[in-house]
């Protein structure tokens, strides 16, 4: 290799439109490991299936955006707008984790995205969701005298299980009910997912997993961030590593990054605990599907949380 080849390679795999953070790892395996990787994601280009199903993940998006917005213009909503990527990188990230022998999945996220997430992740029923939009709920079990009005409604859960292949293998997907309060659902679902390890006796977080969907300035801001990411480590609490995805649209309702941390990403909080971060841009649907998959390997192999920052604008 000529010196202009090294730099133009490094240049693709460093500087290109992923960044990975690792040099803080205390441990040498794990990094020669993830430099391995990295050069792998960067040159493997997505199969025609790939690109087909997340056209497929992106157009069911961003019609439900679209009729959202032209038929409840008046109503509060929390769009996924310019993160659609998302919706497409947690579907690879859900079909990973059942290929890797996962069967329970346990979800919490904020309200950005939420609906999108319902209706085509778990596949929420479109007339549930719609109803609830018109103020109206759709069972009397969950009638409540304030109806789901306002934003009530992005605080409900769901549970769905999807199949694979000829029913040989199962994921069960909940996502978490969670108030207003962003991050405060962190704890309860590595709790929640601590108990279902114990109940099925998986020792090592082979079967059961966490994944908390963030914002960035949330992230960055609350302290119930840092003191869950630091227990990840301890015995009584450790579930095996938890996945981590921010939705990074770089300003917190309406404080921008330089007025909302002294850091300069905010998943930098994560360098604590020694885990692996990485960046991808978010207009990139295809790299932000391959990036999703190798966190679920990377958490699979060394039981430790990953962070994946989506950044968009």
């Amino acid at each position: 290799w000529t010196l202009r080849e090294v730099l133009g390679e490094l240049k693709h795999l460093y500087c290109n439109k992923a960044a990975f953070e690792f040099t803080h790892i205390p441990e040498r395996t794990e990094r020669m490991w993830i430099r391995d990787k990295i050069s792998h994601i960067m040159n493997t280009p997505s199969t025609r299936e790939q690109r087909v199903r997340t056209l497929h993940r992106l157009l069911r998006c961003e019609m439900f955006t679209h009729f959202q917005r032209e038929k409840f213009s008046t109503t509060k909503r929390f769009g996924i707008d310019g993160a659609d990527s998302f919706v497409s990188g947690l579907g690879a990230l859900l079909d990973q984790l059942a290929n890797e022998g996962l069967e329970h999945v346990i979800v919490g996220m904020a309200h950005r995205g939420r609906m999108n997430t319902l209706g085509n992740v778990l596949k929420k029923s479109w007339e549930q969701i719609f109803c609830e939009f018109q103020g109206y709920t759709w069972s009397k079990e969950y009638q409540a005298p304030w109806g789901v009005g306002g934003d009530v409604k992005y605080h409900l859960g769901c549970s769905h299980e999807k199949v694979y292949g000829e029913g040989d293998r199962r994921l069960k997907i909940t996502l978490l009910p969670n108030p207003s309060h962003l991050e405060a659902v962190n704890p309860v679902v590595c709790g929640r997912v601590k108990a279902i390890q114990e109940s099925i006796g998986d020792k090592n977080g082979e079967k059961a997993v966490g994944v908390q969907v963030h914002g960035d300035a949330s992230y960055a801001g609350q302290g119930v961030v840092y003191e869950t990411l630091q227990m990840q480590g301890l015995e009584g609490y450790s579930t095996g590593g938890t996945i981590h995805v921010v939705i990074n649209n770089q300003i917190g309702f309406t404080t921008t990054p330089k007025e909302g941390r002294t850091s300069l990403h905010c998943s930098d909080v994560n360098k604590a605990q020694s885990g692996l971060i990485i960046h991808v841009n978010a207009d990139e649907p295809d790299l932000v599907d391959r990036i999703s998959e190798f966190a679920v390997t990377y958490r699979n192999t060394f039981h430790k949380d990953v962070i994946l920052s989506l950044i968009h604008i």
